[in-house]
């Protein structure tokens, strides 16, 4: 779901709630719109796991995908920012949450260690293509229909495609068994992985890579209207990522399986963080904004592909379940990231618009690396070039 960019930018353009809110803090108030809905498509995971023990996958893909589309239909209907708030970030974040919760843990129950990396992979990048097929979807209808109409046709799609997601997913029978009801919290989600320091490492780490991973995508449609590009171009740079984002996360998954997953991990956010300070920082036409989104595209989401290959390859097997759901839970707080630095940019500390994003990403892209490398030493005895 990476075109709540292209909606800001119409809702900013437009100014549909300038009667509403004062003119400075919109661009503040709609940028909580897209992070507060990752913020719930990260942070309910753990309810879509202790559903999941309850009534198995099926009937939470099911509620997931009606909850989005609720939200998208009342979405549609929104006069004030906070109707977004409510229908498009919490009901069809938490809509999203139950989805994507499930093709994490589900999909590493069919696989083994050696396949596990390329098949999240394969199936992450689904995600991907709906990305790059999206903007070149939202833009036409906001144009011809409004914004409003957009929200609709949006749910119906997501709805057919749901519908197919829950016909075709299922259980993996030795992995899964539903608990009664009367089963307790911690019996559904395992809380001893936090004895495990290098387990708590893994978790700021990811915390840190997501917190800046959504920033580009949710911002690059806006940054382009501001050096003069065109509404079309700023969503086709979405497109463009989103399109070098399928093969990015594909390789990823392959690479994993081969060098590791904290290896590929950290070569990825090695790249991540150079893209950032180097390149995006110095981009002011549409040639270079198209480099940089195409080298971003490519590593940026991998964190989808290795996520719970490096949670399996640091908990046992009766945890890995609980721990991936544990580390969105985390996510669910770092995807406030981008809204964070939308803060700090409303505060004119940057002497040009758009400054601020640019090094928050590639500073938190470097961090990332910094913590991924540490545990990758522990993990290994310090061991730097061992398949981790």
């Amino acid at each position: 779901m990476k075109w709540p960019g292209i909606i800001q930018d119409y809702y900013q353009q437009n100014n549909e709630f300038g009667n509403n809110s004062t003119q400075g803090s919109i661009p503040l108030q709609l940028s909580f719109v897209g992070t507060l809905f990752m913020f719930f498509e990260h942070f309910m995971a753990p309810f879509s796991q202790i559903l999941r023990s309850i009534w198995g996958t099926k009937i939470v893909l099911v509620i997931g995908t009606f909850l989005m589309v609720i939200g998208f239909i009342i979405a549609s209907f929104a006069s004030q920012i906070w109707h977004l708030y409510l229908a498009f970030s919490v009901l069809a974040g938490t809509g999203g949450a139950f989805l994507f919760a499930m093709t994490q843990t589900v999909v590493p129950e069919h696989f083994g260690q050696k396949r596990g990396g390329l098949a999240l992979g394969c199936i992450s990048s689904g995600g991907s293509i709906g990305s790059l097929v999206f903007p070149f979807i939202v833009t036409p209808l906001n144009d011809q229909l409004g914004v409003h109409w957009t929200f609709r046709i949006s749910g119906a799609i997501c709805l057919t495609l749901g519908l197919v997601a829950c016909i075709l997913m299922k259980d993996c029978v030795q992995h899964v068994t539903i608990s009664p009801v009367r089963n307790r919290l911690r019996e559904m989600i395992k809380f001893n992985v936090f004895q495990n320091s290098n387990f708590i490492i893994w978790c700021l780490g990811a915390v840190m890579q997501c917190s800046s991973a959504f920033t580009p995508m949710l911002f690059i449609p806006s940054y382009a209207t501001y050096i003069g590009l065109s509404d079309f171009q700023g969503s086709s740079l979405v497109s463009i990522g989103s399109g070098t984002a399928v093969f990015g996360r594909i390789f990823s998954g392959y690479l994993a399986d081969r060098i590791g997953a904290i290896n590929t991990n950290i070569i990825y956010l090695c790249i991540g963080a150079i893209s950032n300070l180097l390149i995006w920082t110095f981009a002011y036409s549409y040639g270079v904004l198209a480099a940089f989104m195409a080298i971003y595209g490519f590593i940026y989401g991998s964190y989808y592909a290795l996520g719970s290959p490096i949670t399996a390859s640091i908990l046992n097997k009766e945890q890995v379940s609980s721990g991936v759901v544990i580390v969105l839970l985390f996510n669910g707080i770092a995807v406030l990231g981008p809204s964070v630095a939308s803060a700090v940019e409303s505060t004119g500390v940057a002497s040009k618009p758009f400054f601020t994003y640019k090094m928050f990403t590639g500073i938190t892209y470097l961090v990332a690396t910094l913590i991924m490398i540490l545990l990758k030493l522990r993990l290994s005895n310090n061991k730097l070039f061992a398949k981790m």
